[in-house]
Order: structure tokens, then sequence, then C-alpha cells
């Protein structure tokens, strides 16, 4: 609404002074919005949480209730972020079985490098994020974090935490030697269970030729015996093939049909194409006519750009002139028809021209209503009726109405 009333004021005021006016205008409000409005990457967190992690740091406990206490209902995403990191960093002090999932620690660890924090909370992101990948058996994605972790807090000359991350990266090595003699015994384990399993399976081949053995005698047992019912069976097989042969017969008509269908739905494509081709040259012409100067003067007298008096008999005749130059029937056939108001015959021209039924009742100088039913009386009139007009007004995908001939 502000863009088409700024539009509409241009049509109006055609010196440049106004028009410079109106665009120092609009880049000021532009300006404004975005001064206010625009939020840049690197956030600044609230005073409230960086008091509460620095509290995290030596009283644990007290932090931590100050968090359930905090409101992140009005924070800002960031915020949000930042009240997540110190949650998490307070519960891994007072809480040892405190667990998280590696896709939320993953995600908390991305979002917070994404606000850009400084050295000391970065160090202590990837400190704690590695201590909660230790405690989720994630031994090298806790070990990629501590090493972050150890290099940023000698950067910073922190030695206690440095000392801290050895420590952990103690526990590592004791975790991946523990993992290592288990994963030597359970190959230990395979290895009788493999001495066990060979013998069972010996056992099972002679149980196996045994059976194979009493499972032959007793084929050709079976074999002497079927030979009696081979007549039966083919008796039933000629049966089977006749059957069959009445169920190919039936297959190839049914596929007659399916390629008779498939030519009846090649036509209606092809049917289909032509119409839209028809319509893109429709499309076509309407463009060609949209652009011309009397279409512009007839859609400002449509948008109350323009009062309807001002449309003269030449107008009119220039507006039939252009459309016969796009569609050459068009006049002839409209002329052709008895008993066409001169009303009906400039709705007809404005229907062709694409301008919508408000529109033509602006320039109409008629109500909508009107304009409306004698649509409606276009569209349903035929020759066979009484007084009916052999116009036929038809809908369409891209307009409401256009009006169908013969060109």
């Amino acid at each position: 609404m502000y863009w088409t009333s700024i539009t509409r004021l241009l049509h109006h005021l055609q010196t440049e002074k106004a028009r410079l006016t109106i665009w120092l205008f609009t880049s000021g409000i532009t300006f404004l919005l975005l001064y206010f409005f625009w939020e840049p990457k690197v956030r600044s967190f609230p005073k409230e949480l960086v008091r509460i992690e620095r509290m995290a740091d030596t009283r644990p406990a007290a932090a931590l209730q100050e968090l359930e206490r905090y409101d992140t209902t009005k924070c800002m995403p960031g915020a949000v972020t930042y009240y997540h990191f110190i949650a998490l960093k307070t519960r891994y002090q007072l809480q040892p079985a405190y667990r998280i999932a590696p896709s939320e620690l993953t995600k908390l660890v991305i979002d917070l490098e994404y606000l850009d924090p400084t050295p000391a909370q970065r160090a202590d992101l990837y400190y704690y994020a590695g201590n909660m990948a230790l405690r989720g058996n994630d031994i090298t994605q806790s070990q990629g974090y501590l090493f972050k972790a150890l290099a940023l807090y000698e950067r910073n000359g922190n030695t206690q935490m440095v000392e801290r991350c050895y420590q952990q990266m103690e526990r590592i090595l004791e975790k991946r030697k523990t993992i290592k003699a288990t994963e030597r015994t359970m190959d230990d384990a395979n290895s009788y269970n493999f001495v066990g399993e060979e013998q069972r399976l010996r056992k099972e081949k002679t149980r196996q030729e045994l059976i194979t053995g009493f499972v032959t005698l007793l084929l050709v047992a079976l074999i002497v015996g079927f030979g009696r019912m081979t007549r039966r069976w083919n008796r039933r097989k000629r049966a089977d093939m006749r059957k069959y042969a009445r169920v190919v017969v039936s297959l190839r008509r049914t596929e007659e049909k399916r390629v008779l269908l498939r030519q009846q739905l090649e036509e209606r494509e092809a049917q289909l194409r032509e119409m839209n081709a028809q319509s893109l040259m429709e499309d076509k012409k309407l463009g060609h006519i949209r652009r011309s100067d009397v279409y512009g003067r007839f859609h400002r007298v449509a948008t109350n750009g323009a009062t309807p008096a001002s449309l003269t008999t030449d107008d009119w005749q220039n507006l039939a002139d252009t459309i016969h130059e796009e569609f050459p029937r068009l006049n002839d056939v409209l002329r052709s028809i008895p008993h066409l108001s001169e009303m009906n015959h400039q709705m007809c021209l404005l229907v062709k021209a694409d301008f919508k039924p408000v529109e033509i009742a602006r320039i109409l100088c008629r109500d909508k209503s009107t304009i409306n039913s004698a649509r409606r009386r276009l569209y349903e009139g035929s020759p066979d009726k009484p007084g009916g007009l052999s116009i036929q007004l038809c809908k369409s995908e891209k307009k409401e109405f256009y009006i169908r001939y013969s060109s």
C-alpha cells in the first residue's frame, strides 16, 4: 500500500524537484529502519549473565540458582545461547552424572562460536565441552575440544586451567588404554569361541550327511510313486495350457484397448498443446495492446488517474483500431451481431483488452453489478435463445474472461 501511494503521487507530480524530495524521504526512512532494527553478527551479552558466569567459577551453586530465576523469554537468541553455556558450566561442576547429547553439545559450541566470544569465554567453552564429551565416552571429540582449550589457556597464561587440561588428557589416555585392553580380551574370547564353533560345525556336518542319505532314499521312493501320477499331471498341464491360451487372447485384447486409449490420450495432449500455443499468442497480442498509448489512457481512467469524461470518441475508435490490428476479425464479428448496444460493444472491447470488471465499471460509469449482469448475459447468450447474443465470454487461466472467436 505504501509503494502504491508513492507511485500514484509520482503520476500527479511531474516535476523533478518533487521526485527528488520523495526519493530523499524514502531513503531516510530506509536508513532509520536499518539503523534501529538491523542486528549485527557480534552480539554483546547481558550484564546479568556475565555476572552469573563469573559467579559460576567460584560459587556454582549460587550461580545455578540465579540461572533458574533468570527470565530468558525476552532475551535475544545470542543471549539464550550464552545462558545455556553458563547452565552447562554450572551443572558440570555440581552434577557428576549430568550428560548432554553429542548433537546438542556440538550445536551449542557452534552457536557460541558464531557469537564471537572473548578468548577466555571461548577457552571455557572448549574446556567444558571436552569434559562433557568425555563423560559421554566420546574420546575423539573430547580430545579435540581439550586441545583447543589448552592452546587458548596457554596463550592467556592461565596455569591453573592448563594443569586441569593436562589432567583430563591423562584421563583420556587411561581410557584409551582400558579400551585397548578390553579389545584384546574380547579378541582372546573370540579366538576361544572360534575353536569351539569349529568343533560344533564338524558334528553338524556329520549329522547333515546322514540326513542327506536318508532324504536321498526317500526321494527315490517318491519318484517311483510319482511315475504313476504322470498321466494325471499331463492332463492337468494340457488344461492349464488351454487356460493360458485364453488368458493370452484376453491380454492381447486388453493391449489393443490400451493402445487405442493411448492414441486418444496423445490426440488430447496435442489439442492441449495447440490450445496452449493459442493462449500464448493471445497473451502476446494483449501485451502489444497494453503497451499502446490508447491503452494507457484507458488504464489511467480505470485506476482513478483520470476521469471517464476525458475519453473521447476518438479514444474509443483508437482502442478499436488497436485491437483490430492484433485481432483482425473481432470488430467485424461484433458489428455483425444484431441488437448489440454501444455499451455492450465497448464492454466487449474492454474485456478483450483484459480490463477487470471493476475497471470496466469505472470507465463506463456503471455499477459493478450492472457490468456483471451484462457480462453474464453475453456469456450465457446463444443464437438459439430469443434475443440472445452469439458472443461467448469464456474463462481462461491467466485472465478472468476473454472473447473467443476464430481468427
